[in-house]
């Protein structure tokens, strides 16, 4: 069980590294392109497929954290409830990966 608890937390940090990345990267580019494009500074096809592109990838960013995010949440449960001991790594997993679902919301378009 050990294992499956380090795997956990593995795809806890995932979960919680993929919502850091869609906030940081993507969220700033496709919000700055969206502004611009109401605005009317960007008229080009170019920026239009641009902005199709970022909310693709912040969907395929979303749902790979909540792949991984639920399935550290489900590992880390399965662990601890294996376990006689108590382990916190298993449930330092799970927690990470129910972060990292939650951080998904903040980047939603």
């Amino acid at each position: 069980m050990k294992g499956i608890g380090i795997f956990s937390l593995l795809l806890g940090l995932a979960a919680v590294g993929l919502s850091v990345f869609a906030k940081v990267e993507t969220w700033g580019n496709f919000t700055a392109l969206v502004d611009d494009i109401k605005a009317g500074e960007a008229t080009s096809p170019l920026e239009m497929t641009l902005v199709t592109d970022y909310a693709s990838t912040l969907d395929t960013l979303h749902i790979a954290a909540w792949a991984c995010g639920g399935l550290a949440l489900v590992l880390g449960i399965v662990a601890m409830a294996k376990t006689k001991k108590t382990n916190l790594v298993p449930g330092f997993g799970a927690l990470l990966g129910v972060a990292g679902v939650a951080l998904s919301f903040l980047t939603m378009p």
